[in-house]
């Protein structure tokens, strides 16, 4: 399955994926900017994004599983916590 990050903090990116190599998703690309990041999705159609949102109120997380979220995760967030994110979505490798 193909990973996409999107996170403006390189060294965030880098942990993320780490952890999500190490969880056995060999497919993972990145961006820095939410638009580029949308250019990526129309050249590689991702199964699974994790976007760094600016904010994590009540409202923001509502917006998001609006919008079609499946699952909101708060930072900062342990491997085990997103192994256990992936494993309760089915996407665990």
């Amino acid at each position: 399955m193909r990973v996409l990050i999107v996170d403006d903090s390189r060294t965030t990116r880098t942990i993320l994926r780490r952890t999500i190599v190490g969880l056995g998703h060999a497919d993972v690309d990145e961006e820095g900017h939410g638009r580029e990041a949308l250019e990526r999705t129309r050249e590689h159609v991702p199964g699974l994004v994790l976007v760094d949102t600016s904010g994590s109120s009540p409202r923001v997380v509502y917006e998001a599983l609006e919008a079609g979220a499946d699952e909101f995760a708060m930072k900062p967030m342990t491997p085990d916590v997103i192994g256990s994110e992936l494993e309760m979505m089915g996407l665990s490798a």
